[in-house]
Parts: C-alpha cells; sequence; structure tokens
C-alpha cells in the first residue's frame, strides 16, 4: 500500500506530476491515519510506502512512523532528503526504517538544483544519504533523466554509486494529475533518447528493455497491480488503485479500508485482470517498448481503457534511439572485424 500523506512540499520541481494549490485542503488528521495503519493490518498489508508531497512535512509523520512498526509493517520513505535532521535519521532507524528513496536529479548542485528550485537542496540531500547509508539503511536514488541534466546521465550514475546508492534514472515523465502537459515540456525527445542509449545504456551493457515474447504476451498486458495487489490512500482520504490511477474506491472518512477493499465495484472490475480491453493498442509495432499506464490514460484521454499518448510518444522515442543505437554497435562491430583482418598477418 502507498500513503500518499500531503501535498506539502518545499521544493519546486518543475517536472512534478502534482497540481499546484493549497497542500492543506482537506488533509486528513492523523487519527484517521492512525486508523487506517489498523485496518491495513487486517487486509494483511505488510508492506507501506510514504510518499507526497514530501511526507516527512506532514505533522503527524513520526506519530504514523511509529504506529506503522508497532503493526509490524514494513517502511519505505520516498523523499527529497532535504528536511531529515541527523536526530531524525537515528529515529528512522530505530523505527525500523530500511529502504529509503531520495531523488537526486544531478550530480553538482547546479545540475540537480535547475531542477528542484531551490538553492542548497542538492547538498542537504547528499549529508542525508551519507548519513542513511553510514547507519545501513539502504537508499534508492532516483533521477529524472530531462532535457537539462540527460547528458550528466553517465556523471549521475557514477556519483550515485560513489555515495552508496543505488541508481535509479528514468526519462518517463507524466502529465499532471489535473491533465496538464506542462511536465512534458521537460521530457526527452528522440535525439536525447539517442544520447542516453549510447552514454549509458551500452555502459550497463543493455539495450532498451524488450519484451522478445512477443507472441506469449496478452494483447495489452497488464503491467502494474493496481486494484488487485496494491492500493492507495490520499492526503484527503481518497482510496485508490495506485496513486497514477486516480479513480476513487471510496474514501475512508465515510467507509472502513476494510469494506472499500472488499467492495468496490472498480476493484472488482480490476481484480484478476491480465489485460487491458484496448483495440487500439492491439498489434502495435511500439508494444515492446510501451509502458501505457491505465491511471495516465484517464487522466489524458478520460478512460482507463484507451491508449496514453505520453506513453506512446515515449514509447516511440525508445524504439528510435534503441534502433539507432543498435545500428551504430553493429556498425561498430563491423568496423572491429574489418581493422583486425586488415591487422592480421597474411598467411
Amino acid at each position: 500500500a502507498t500513503f500518499e500523506l500531503t501535498y506539502r512540499c518545499n521544493l519546486k520541481c518543475a517536472h512534478c506530476y502534482l497540481t499546484p494549490g493549497d497542500p492543506y485542503e482537506e488533509e486528513m488528521p492523523v487519527e484517521l491515519w492512525l486508523r487506517t495503519i489498523r485496518e491495513l493490518k487486517e487486509l494483511g498489508v505488510f508492506y507501506v510506502t510514504l510518499t507526497g508531497g514530501e511526507p516527512t512535512l506532514h505533522p503527524g509523520f513520526w506519530e504514523l512512523i511509529a504506529e506503522l512498526n508497532r503493526q509490524n509493517i514494513l517502511i519505505r520513505l520516498f523523499t527529497n532528503a532535504t528536511t531529515l535532521s541527523e536526530k531524525d535519521i537515528d529515529t528512522l532507524v530505530t523505527e525500523n526504517v530500511r529502504y529509503v528513496d531520495i531523488s537526486l536529479h544531478g550530480a553538482d548542485a547546479a545540475t540537480h538544483e535547475a531542477v528542484t528550485g531551490v538553492p542548497g537542496s542538492f547538498a542537504r540531500a547528499v549529508e542525508t544519504v551519507k548519513r542513511l547509508r553510514a547507519a545501513g539503511v539502504f537508499v534508492n536514488l532516483k533521477g529524472s533523466l530531462l532535457k537539462s541534466n540527460y547528458a550528466t546521465v553517465c556523471q549521475m550514475d557514477t556519483y550515485m554509486r560513489a555515495l552508496g546508492g543505488h541508481p535509479q534514472l528514468s526519462p518517463v515523465i507524466t502529465p499532471k494529475n489535473d491533465g496538464s502537459l506542462e511536465p512534458l515540456a521537460e521530457a526527452v525527445e528522440a535525439p536525447e533518447m539517442c544520447y542516453v542509449y549510447d552514454a549509458y545504456f551500452a555502459r550497463q551493457n543493455a539495450e532498451a528493455p524488450r519484451n522478445e515474447s512477443k507472441e506469449a504476451r496478452p494483447p495489452v498486458a497488464m503491467q502494474c497491480g493496481a486494484g488487485f495487489s496494491t492500493l492507495a490512500v490520499a492526503p484527503n482520504g481518497e482510496v485508490l488503485p495506485c496513486l497514477q490511477l486516480r479513480a476513487s474506491l471510496g474514501n475512508v472518512r465515510r467507509n472502513a479500508l476494510t469494506r472499500i477493499w472488499h467492495h468496490s465495484p472498480l476493484l472488482l472490475e480490476l481484480d484478476g485482470l491480465t489485460s487491458l480491453p484496448v483495440s487500439d493498442c492491439s498489434g502495435c509495432e511500439l508494444a515492446d517498448y510501451c509502458m501505457r499506464c491505465p491511471g495516465l490514460a484517464l487522466i489524458e484521454e478520460g478512460s482507463m481503457w484507451k491508449p496514453n499518448p505520453s506513453a506512446c510518444r515515449m514509447a516511440q522515442n525508445s524504439k528510435t534511439a534503441s534502433e539507432l543505437h543498435h545500428e551504430r554497435m553493429v556498425a561498430k562491430r563491423s568496423n572491429t572485424k574489418k581493422n583486425e583482418a586488415q591487422r592480421s598477418p597474411a598467411s
């Protein structure tokens, strides 16, 4: 399960999918979050991700951490790492928070802060990473590859590893929850993707993720567990199949989470679904590169059962970049063999 505790945030990332507005509007009281945690335990949930906004800015953050630990529920924290003091990190360790995901969008302050819009955010994040790693906490370092930083992808990977973190670098950028396409202005296009493939995927000894067993796949495969293995709770109490799929299943202000989970009509519709009834996607040449999301389709097209244009664009860019990279690698190997043959002594 995922708890979207708050929309409060102290950074100003241009590619953020959250909609600007009053971050405090209709925020649930701590008592209701505590009740929801206990209901999660009844449902057999053993793993919760805390996110936002910046979740550490929620006034009941530490109380919720303590309750999750009391209920023996594993905690994963998504944070920008700018608010945690040394004492806070000690508390996270005491409360058995062993997995922390931190946003880091550059290998230096200038690059990172061009994304976050806040001076000093890089130094604070890096210091937090060092303290967490020293305390034995596993840290995922997540960087969004944007037009402003894609050319530093290799430096980012190297720096993240030097900090002791696990790099997760992605060019995937999504529209805002209200349907605004503004964040996509930051997304890389095919030329930038070509650079990323040549410089980074080649370095990792891998090309773009491909599904080679195309014949065995359903026409439009479900690529996530939204609605049957996951759920999310928004700051106002709305229960969602996942944070990207903003289709309300109910609200914990009005009904118990257990009742919502067992009786929501949409969950019953999604339960056990292995493929999506999206006729427009069947047979698409981009299928091997596509990360179609029913939640984004709902935001962009008003229906979960339609293609979502941002995924189509990303798939086309990935296909173009991957094919160009492959062609260059084939040509490079061919030239290498030719040069080796020319250097070999005549028999």
